[in-house]
């Protein structure tokens, strides 16, 4: 195996942490709007919650497939979770798609 792997990952995890800050300030937005506009705030939140679940169980499998997996099989099982990964992230992207691009929402108002 290689010496530097968890380094390497240390560096993967730096390098995307950006993203998931993004993610998060979004959420918290998506948060403090949800009562003027429930439906697609909702939505929003669901697709960023999505991201970040798919973001750490991503970050978790980087590091556990190497110390798991032979040599051998250790590209087939990076190759499934890529897929998983991406197939994931594009039900995320589906819900925010909805979110932007839905219907009006009716807002109630009180007189």
């Amino acid at each position: 195996m290689d010496n530097n792997l968890p380094s390497s990952s240390v560096f993967s995890f730096l390098a995307q942490l950006p993203l998931l800050v993004t993610w998060v300030v979004g959420f918290a937005i998506a948060a403090a709007q949800k009562a003027r506009h429930p439906r697609k705030m909702t939505l929003v939140m669901m697709a960023l919650g999505i991201f970040i679940f798919n973001w750490c169980g991503h970050m978790v499998m980087s590091f556990v497939i190497p110390r798991l997996a032979t040599y051998d099989s250790m590209s087939w099982m990076f190759f499934a979770q890529n897929m998983v990964s991406m197939l994931v992230s594009t039900v995320a992207w589906i819900i925010i798609l909805i979110a932007i691009l839905g219907g009006r929402e009716e807002v109630s108002r009180l007189n």
